[in-house]
């Protein structure tokens, strides 16, 4: 029996959903999704919104065993200030 998540969705998003082919997610389509997503083009750098105040790493985490690495973003504000009191921006 498949899961929804769509009970999460605020109820005025809810119906955008069915703008949307469904997606599902098992065994067999997992891998033909992930290579679609290989094939898809990354944007050029220049079109992507920039943030100078967020500094931004990628990082590579091991996956489960023979499994690819996973991609990951880290995202870092650049105002943040550590004080001995806690945080301040």
């Amino acid at each position: 029996m498949p899961l929804s998540s769509r009970h999460l969705v605020d109820p005025e998003l809810a119906p955008m959903l069915d703008l949307f082919p469904a997606l599902v997610l098992n065994n067999d389509t997992l891998g033909l999704i992930r290579a679609e997503m290989a094939r898809a083009p990354e944007p050029p750098a220049d079109a992507l919104p920039q943030f100078p105040d967020i500094a931004v790493t990628e990082q590579q985490v091991p996956g489960p065993i023979g499994a690819p690495d996973v991609r990951v973003l880290i995202y870092r504000s650049q105002k943040i200030e550590i004080s001995g009191v806690g945080l301040a921006s």
